[in-house]
C-alpha cells in the first residue's frame, strides 16, 4: 500500500494524468539518463587515456638507456644477447612508443598540461554526479510506478531491449500480470454474483415449497 501510496504522490507531483504521460516521460527521462551516462564515460575515458599516456611516458625515460644501448650495438650475435636479456624492458619501451604514436605524441610529452587537463575532466566528472543520481532516484521511482501500471494494465508500458524487441522478462511479467487481473476479476465477479444466486436459489425454494 505504501508503495502505491508513493506512485500516487509521484504521478501528482510530476502533473502526469495517463498512461501516455507516463510513457513519454520515462522515455524522456531514460534517453536523459543515458546522455549523462555516456557524457561521464567519455570523460572518465579520456581520464584512463591520460594516465595511460603518463604512465607511458615515464616508461619511456625510465627504459631509455636501456634501449640507447641496445641501439649501439652493431654486432649480430651481441645484440641477440642482448634482447633475450633484456626482453621485457624493450617490449615495454616499444608498446608505450606505439601507445604515444598512437595519439600522435612523442617522448617527451607535455605531462603538466596533461596532469591540468585530467584535474579538469575529474572536476567535470564530480560535478555531474549529482544530477546522475537525482535522474537515477527519478528513474527508478518511474519503473517502480510502471511495474504498478503493468499490475492494473499489463500491455501498457513495455520495457524493450536495445534492439526494440521486448525481452523475455517482460513478455513473461506481462503474463503474470495478466493472470493476476483475470484472476482478480474473477474473484470479484464471482463475489458480486454469489449473493444474487443465493437470492435465486431461496425464492425458487420458496416457489417450490407453494406448489408443493
Amino acid at each position: 500500500m505504501q508503495a502505491v501510496s508513493n506512485a500516487v504522490t509521484f504521478l501528482r507531483e510530476k502533473d502526469i494524468t495517463t498512461v501516455h504521460e507516463l510513457g513519454a516521460y520515462l522515455t524522456r527521462t531514460g534517453a536523459h539518463m543515458n546522455e549523462l551516462r555516456s557524457v561521464v564515460r567519455g570523460k572518465e575515458q579520456h581520464i584512463r587515456d591520460i594516465d595511460a599516456l603518463l604512465a607511458a611516458d615515464k616508461t619511456i625515460h625510465d627504459l631509455q638507456p636501456i634501449h640507447d644501448e641496445y641501439s649501439a650495438i652493431c654486432w649480430k650475435g651481441a645484440k641477440e644477447r642482448f634482447t633475450t636479456a633484456h626482453a621485457d624492458e624493450l617490449e615495454q619501451y616499444k608498446k608505450a612508443q606505439r601507445l604515444l604514436h598512437k595519439f600522435g605524441l612523442s617522448h617527451p610529452i607535455d605531462s603538466k598540461l596533461l596532469r591540468t587537463e585530467k584535474a579538469q575532466l575529474e572536476n567535470e566528472v564530480e560535478a555531474l554526479r549529482p544530477d546522475v543520481d537525482t535522474v537515477q532516484v527519478e528513474l527508478d521511482e518511474l519503473k517502480t510506478v510502471r511495474y504498478w501500471v503493468r499490475k492494473v494494465v499489463p500491455e501498457a508500458l513495455p520495457s524493450r531491449t536495445e534492439s526494440g524487441a521486448v525481452s523475455l522478462r517482460n513478455t513473461m511479467e506481462e503474463t503474470q500480470n495478466t493472470n493476476e487481473l483475470e484472476s482478480l476479476l474473477d474473484r470479484t465477479a464471482k463475489q458480486a454474483i454469489s449473493p444474487q444466486q443465493e437470492e435465486g436459489h431461496r425464492a425458487a425454494y420458496h416457489q417450490r415449497n407453494k406448489t408443493l
